[in-house]
């Protein structure tokens, strides 16, 4: 289902991600009251839903909250859920059906724990399929005490349009909360720039004729490991799920994880950065290659995922950033490597 967009954006970008991260604390801090847990984190290695989740836990240690339960959604034992005042829900561009898994699961949290405060962080919305946005509705709007954070100002026009009953507030991607990184990495330098090229549903399918001696084209290299390493992580995959089912038998634990592993996270994490910042140029069809290159100070330039998340993004809050820039085809990207100085005028 397309999302209305707006006349007008009201909030006028910002141009660091001082600002950025201090809209968020100001929109945010006051509302996490008493304990709190965060749930569907996520339980995979794309290194854009971990810089959101990595954000969240930053901003929530710079407010003096530490999180007592964190879950990914597979893993996650509702009996927990039930000894925390509030309950925060990750942030990222899956509420809606095109990762119906998640939004299906935060239904069933927000269903269930309707005497708690609910806080979604910053999503971008997206529904194709009008049952699903009626389920959701039905879900969300009955819940007294549940805030919808929106990512850019169409999610937050669909989000005040639909679910009127609910408080809607406008804020950028968490991940802009996160400390210590904030600079390209030592590491030896390519000949060639990056098209970072996402390869799952929410490509464009949009071809770039771009020179191959001077492009290299790559996903994130977490989404490209080799047969081993795929056949390893669904090994403990299936594990985690085995363990999952047998905990449910059990009494509820005291550990305050599930599904994932920090060290892993942090892990990728410093994998996606040295692998932008081996880069002069990144051109990147993710919306969190831009976000990283802004963080560690890497011109780049973004272009549009399947739905328009990233154009939307861009024009709410980074598009006054230095050393970034947007193109929506061939013409508009040499135009924008233009403007920093990496082509020659017609070139």
């Amino acid at each position: 289902m397309a999302v209305e967009r707006p006349v007008s954006l009201e909030t006028r970008p910002r141009t660091t991600r001082e600002d950025l991260r201090a809209l968020i604390h100001e929109e945010l801090a006051h509302l996490i009251e008493g304990s709190c847990c965060l749930l569907d984190v996520p339980g995979h290695r794309n290194i854009g839903d971990l810089l959101i989740w990595r954000g969240e836990m930053d901003f929530l240690s710079s407010i003096g909250k530490k999180p007592g339960y964190v879950s990914a959604t597979g893993s996650c034992d509702e009996r927990r859920v039930a000894g925390y005042d509030t309950i925060l829900l990750h942030g990222g561009g899956n509420f809606g059906d095109l990762w119906h898994r998640h939004q299906l699961f935060r239904e069933s949290i927000v269903s269930r724990f309707r005497d708690r405060r609910v806080i979604l962080f910053p999503q971008t919305v997206h529904f194709h399929n009008p049952d699903n946005l009626e389920s959701a509705r039905r879900s969300f709007g009955t819940h007294p005490d549940l805030y919808l954070c929106a990512r850019d100002a169409v999610s937050q026009a669909f989000l005040e349009r639909h679910f009127p009953d609910n408080e809607v507030r406008l804020l950028p991607d968490m991940a802009f909360c996160i400390d210590g990184l904030d600079r390209r990495l030592a590491v030896p330098r390519r000949d060639q720039w990056l098209l970072l090229e996402r390869i799952d549903q929410e490509s464009a399918g949009r071809s770039w004729p771009l020179d191959p001696e001077r492009f290299e084209v790559r996903d994130w290299p977490t989404l490209s490991a080799p047969l081993h390493q795929r056949i390893e992580r669904r090994l403990l995959t299936d594990a985690h799920r085995a363990a999952h089912r047998l905990r449910l038998r059990l009494p509820p634990g005291k550990g305050s994880t599930d599904g994932f592993s920090q060290h892993l996270t942090e892990k990728a994490i410093r994998i996606g950065a040295e692998f932008v910042s081996a880069y002069e140029l990144v051109v990147s069809t993710r919306l969190h290659g831009h976000i990283l290159c802004l963080l560690l100070g890497i011109p780049n330039v973004l272009v549009d995922n399947s739905y328009g998340k990233n154009r939307t993004f861009f024009d709410a809050w980074t598009c006054d950033f230095p050393g970034t820039g947007f193109a929506s085809d061939i013409a508009g990207l040499r135009k924008a490597t233009q403007a920093m100085g990496f082509l020659p005028a017609g070139g």
